[in-house]
């Protein structure tokens, strides 16, 4: 593996599922976490917090001109 910039190895998507769901097992063995809790806020990422949010913006700024160019001035 080589190193990316902040020197963190980088690492495979199967190395970081497999991270991933070994920390969620913890957290759901030690009672910090339930499996429901764990998929609400999976769900709650892909479909209110995650990319959809973006292609929303990209979508209104397209359709709408005057939501682009307040869009536009408060990102200059």
């Amino acid at each position: 593996m080589t190193a990316n910039p902040t020197d963190t190895p980088l690492r495979t998507q199967e190395e970081i599922a497999a991270r991933v769901k070994a920390l969620e097992s913890v957290l759901i063995e030690k009672g910090v976490v339930t499996t429901k809790a764990v998929d609400r806020l999976v769900e709650v990422y892909e479909n209110e917090v995650g990319p959809q949010l973006g292609a929303k913006v990209v979508a209104k700024a397209w359709t709408d001109p005057e939501f682009k160019e307040r869009l536009l001035s408060t990102t200059a």
